[in-house]
């Protein structure tokens, strides 16, 4: 029984039986020494092929869900040199691959129309610090944009940055949701205060019609104050209608 050897770790051993007892004699045991010596180094050989092939293939693998993501991908070196944009990042930012790999992110045109952005970029780049946000973006077309972007350095070891990636989100339709339910939440708020002040005026304006009724009913009809009064009613009259107006405005805007 002979031991496999990885460094100073034994994983396995070789054994060969025999029908007699004392079958091998010094040297062939020797002989047996040297083939698991070389059984052992042909295996590490194997195993060594077999996590390198299981790496390739993750790498493979890691690589088309980048490239299939729905989110953009960018990295870049130390001098914000392109090295790869996913198709997600030429769809959202309405750019072309071979248009900008190999090529600074300083000579980008949608740097310029992109300024905060692409600050963000450069500060991560000058401090190796994680940064994210929401900005607001142009494409060469001139249509605008919204993303959230985190952009990061992608460490090999505790402290050597090798490259940095940038991973970017269109939110453009869900912030434009988000302003709507905002708006939609002002207008209901005044549409409930509008609601609550027309109530309340519209129990001054029934005191002030209903007390001009009676002093109508009560005074001649040649009396000279007929006149003012009837105004005052008119005029209450037309506050009623407005008041009503709000109030279905109000109602409405509620329901929305």
């Amino acid at each position: 029984s002979l031991p496999l050897h990885n460094g100073h770790k034994v994983y396995g051993a070789l054994v060969i039986l025999a029908a007699e007892a004392d079958s091998f004699d010094p040297e062939e045991a020797s002989q047996l020494e040297e083939l698991t010596e070389d059984l052992a180094n042909r295996i590490r050989v194997i195993h060594g092929e077999a996590a390198q092939k299981k790496a390739k293939e993750e790498q493979l693998f890691l690589a088309k869900v980048i490239h299939q993501a729905s989110e953009g991908v960018l990295t870049f070196d130390q001098d914000a040199r392109v090295q790869y944009l996913n198709p997600a990042w030429e769809q959202i930012c309405g750019v072309n691959a071979k248009d900008i790999i190999s090529k600074t992110l300083h000579q980008l045109p949608c740097a310029q129309n992109n300024n905060a952005f692409f600050m963000a970029i450069k500060r991560v780049i000058e401090t190796g610090e994680l940064s994210t946000g929401l900005f607001q973006n142009v494409r060469d077309d001139g249509s605008r944009y919204k993303i959230s972007a985190n952009i990061s350095p992608v460490m090999a070891g505790e402290s050597e940055v090798v490259r940095y990636v940038a991973v970017i989100q269109d939110v453009t339709y869900e912030t434009e949701l988000e302003d709507q339910l905002r708006t939609a939440q002002k207008m209901e708020a005044i549409a409930t205060l509008a609601g609550g002040i027309a109530h309340d005026f519209n129990n001054i304006l029934a005191a002030i019609l209903n007390n001009t009724e009676l002093a109508l009913d009560d005074l001649p009809k040649d009396d000279k104050l007929r006149d003012h009064l009837e105004i005052v009613y008119q005029a209450g009259c037309r506050g009623k209608n407005l008041v009503k107006q709000i109030l279905t405005i109000s109602r409405q805007n509620t329901c929305l």
